[in-house]
């Protein structure tokens, strides 16, 4: 690595402009966590790139002077990828531009840096949308497609980053690459859900599907996990059930009262609240406004605990769910607390007894206030990125833990999930890497299995001097 000059500041000052380099003072607090706010860092400089160029002269600078370099979108993550210890924090969130959709060709070509939430804003009105959408629309794309993009749609199209045609990236020697599947694959395969390990992705030409403007939405609910999965696996495999859009799983609590339990996440000497616990499942489906949905048909052959409610309203209304919850969060101050959350993909065969384990011993307090537990079930066939290894069964169970804490819950709590994330992946899980992350060398090679040798050829390939989000992934013991 080489030596490094007295003033980066200035330099890149030099390089780009005074606007666009800013010091971690001039930056904010802000730029020092990332939603997780489970760890807090200095950057050395941020800086806000406009376009490919930028990214390009950064990160040959950063090669060059050795330092190390994030990438950093929204940072709605909680594994510090997105915030640096000393380094340059990278900011992609300039980069806006939509420059094609093909409404033929069904497909998307953008900057990394704009939101799916802007992205939808232009597709919508042509009645096309991405196939999978994450849930929380104001995320970055290529944010995303660095660690996967789930959402209520992968049952049936797998994660974002199994629907992106092509990508291009300024690797960590500051070439720019374009690759797919067919050119630079090797590249192709590292980036997407690469966690920044191996380039920046600056942009991405994204699959489109034709949608309808209305969606009318089930809420049914389920009162045993055994239930639910079965009819989760009747919907995934039964043909007469391609209406279906959506798949959007939860896990509520029932508060009952206290136990006593002995040691554990307890209020007092012993004491732990419990719950009975319940499980809505909303089934999505699009049409027209001169489509007649026919209910019984959607609804045929399941059995739910009860059928809560049935509504209609607006593509974009169902699209931008979450943002309600979002603006509630802020007002209150709880998006400011600690978010150590953890979600794990199971082996369908074992998910049932795992969870209902968890539950037993889960008290609801643990989730604090407003935190959720996330269900998702999908097929493995789905999914074909190296990077985002799945189970080997032929259906996955995702199980997501996802808490909003106060700060002297933060130890304890992340201490369970990390136990949990081990002993999941010790049972053939694999973990969604958007959450904390507590792996050392060998949780890191069990994880992406046969494809590690590739994963270390790659790194020296594409960031020989390992200059790309330093810190995250332990390429030795």
């Amino acid at each position: 690595m080489k030596t490094r000059t007295k003033d980066p500041i200035a330099d890149l000052r030099h390089l780009l402009s005074a606007e666009q380099v800013l010091t971690a003072e001039e930056a904010g607090k802000s730029y020092t966590h990332d939603w997780g706010k489970t760890q807090f860092l200095t950057p050395l400089v941020v800086v806000k790139c406009q376009d490919t160029e930028d990214v390009v002269t950064v990160v040959q600078y950063a090669s060059e002077h050795g330092f190390p370099i994030n990438p950093r979108g929204y940072a709605r993550s909680q594994n510090n990828s997105a915030i640096s210890d000393g380094g340059i924090l990278l900011d992609t969130s300039a980069m806006t531009q939509i420059y094609e959709i093909d409404t033929d060709g069904l497909t998307l070509t953008c900057d990394a840096g704009i939101t799916w939430h802007d992205l939808v804003e232009q597709t919508l009105p042509l009645d096309l949308l991405p196939p999978v959408l994450t849930t929380n629309l104001y995320v970055s794309v290529g944010g995303t497609l660095s660690v996967g993009g789930l959402g209520v749609a992968m049952f049936r199209h797998g994660a974002q980053v199994d629907n992106v045609i092509e990508l291009e990236v300024v690797t960590g020697t500051g070439d720019v690459v374009q690759c797919s599947a067919e050119a630079n694959s090797d590249l192709f395969n590292l980036v997407r859900a690469g966690l920044g390990q191996f380039g920046i992705i600056t942009k991405a030409k994204i699959k489109l599907r034709p949608c309808k403007p209305n969606v009318r939405k089930y809420f049914l609910l389920y009162d045993d996990l055994s239930a639910f999965m079965k009819d989760c696996e009747h919907l995934m495999s039964s043909p007469d059930k391609d209406m279906i859009v959506g798949l959007d799983g939860y896990c509520r609590p029932s508060l009952q009262g206290t136990k006593n339990v002995g040691e554990g996440l307890t209020l007092g000497e012993g004491v732990m609240t419990f719950a009975y616990w319940l499980y809505p499942l909303h089934l999505i489906v699009e049409y027209s406004d001169e489509d007649e949905v026919d209910d019984d048909a959607v609804l045929k052959d399941l059995n739910f605990y009860r059928h809560v409610y049935t509504d209609n309203l607006p593509q974009y209304e169902e699209l931008n769910r979450l943002k309600p919850l979002l603006d509630v969060m802020a007002v209150a101050g709880i998006d400011q607390l600690p978010h150590p959350w953890m979600e794990t993909m199971l082996p369908w065969n074992v998910s049932q007894l795992l969870i209902e384990q968890v539950l037993d011993n889960l008290p609801p307090n643990a989730l604090g206030a407003s935190g959720q537990i996330l269900f998702w079930p999908m097929s493995s066939a789905v999914s074909n990125v190296p990077m985002l290894p799945m189970p080997t069964t032929e259906f996955v169970f995702g199980f997501g833990i996802l808490p909003n804490i106060p700060e002297f819950l933060l130890e304890k709590i992340s201490e369970r999930l990390n136990t949990l994330s081990g002993f999941s992946m010790q049972l053939g899980a694999k973990r969604y890497l958007s959450g904390i992350v507590d792996f050392d060398h060998a949780a890191w090679k069990a994880h992406y299995g046969d494809f590690w040798p590739e994963i270390l050829e790659g790194k020296q390939k594409y960031d020989p001097q390992q200059i790309m989000g330093p810190g995250l992934i332990a390429y030795e013991e």
